[in-house]
């Protein structure tokens, strides 16, 4: 990687470096941020961490057995569900959606 010294000291990117990183910031863009079956996944993924959320919100109890490894003294309900949600894999989520959201009779196919 090539660097440009400036006259204050402090290290700067060169041209080249400078450009391949604006080639790969628009290819991110165009293939995979805004691209429309990302997009559409994303969507999913977003309305299935809601659907956690609002069910965790509603069932305490499964909550605190779930996510007893947490400290929930210093955190309200919600920073608990958050900090829940936001340690779990993708796999360990969709797991608990299809544990506690799916209906019983398809989560078995």
């Amino acid at each position: 990687m090539k660097h440009e010294k400036k006259e204050d000291k402090t290290l700067a990117l060169g041209t080249d470096t400078l450009s391949a990183i604006d080639q790969l910031r628009s290819f991110m863009f165009e293939n995979v941020y805004e691209n429309n079956a990302v997009r559409g996944e994303f969507v999913k993924a977003c309305k299935m961490l809601e659907e956690l959320y609002d069910f965790y919100y509603r069932h305490e109890n499964i909550l605190y057995q779930e996510a007893s490894s947490l400290e929930r003294e210093s955190h309200d309900k919600h920073r608990l569900i958050c900090d829940y949600i936001a340690g779990m894999t993708d796999h360990f989520a969709l797991k608990k959606y299809r544990e506690h959201l799916f209906p019983k009779i398809l989560a078995s196919f």
